[in-house]
């Protein structure tokens, strides 16, 4: 069927896609994100990407926190480590196993979010966890973007943590 409803709205992604590059070029990339992202999509330099819904970002978090357990256990030599299942309100972070030189316990929580840092929340959900957990020191693991291996991640903590890893 030619120019019938059905061909009007196969060709709208198209369309929409191209009124956002002019959009983009216009307005700056922060306004088309910020308006795009309202509809659960993001205009990216290189064409018109879907970006993660709850579930595919659920699945993304998990993944890392494997490849982060996986890592760290073999880095660690410690069979001990691994990720740690949901335990609700009183969640006590998302790996186990990992502790100090004086064997005292770490939390790690773990997040991809695709590059984008959201530190002081996390660093307060890390030490709510903490307190959870009776864990000396709560640590955010955070995947950069467009790196792959786990060895690339950053790690966020707070100044008090640091001293209480480093012995004092």
């Amino acid at each position: 069927m030619t120019g019938g409803k059905e061909d009007e709205a196969s060709e709208f992604p198209d369309v929409a896609a191209r009124v956002l590059v002019v959009a983009g070029v216009l307005c700056g990339d922060f306004w088309v994100r910020l308006f795009v992202g309202w509809w659960g999509c993001v205009f990216d330099c290189l064409g018109f990407v879907v970006t993660r819904n709850r579930a595919s970002a659920k699945k993304a978090g998990a993944l890392f926190e494997r490849v982060v357990a996986d890592y760290l256990a073999e880095q660690l030599d410690d069979d001990r480590i691994e990720r740690r299942v949901r335990n609700g309100n009183k969640d006590r972070g998302d790996i186990s196993g990992v502790r100090t030189l004086t064997g005292g316990r770490i939390v790690l929580e773990c997040k991809d979010y695709g590059g984008i840092y959201h530190v002081g929340e996390w660093l307060r959900e890390a030490e709510i966890e903490r307190g959870n957990d009776d864990a000396v020191a709560g640590v955010v693991v955070a995947k950069r973007r467009g790196k792959s291996d786990p060895a690339d991640a950053v790690v966020f903590m707070s100044l008090n943590d640091f001293v209480r890893l480093v012995g004092g």
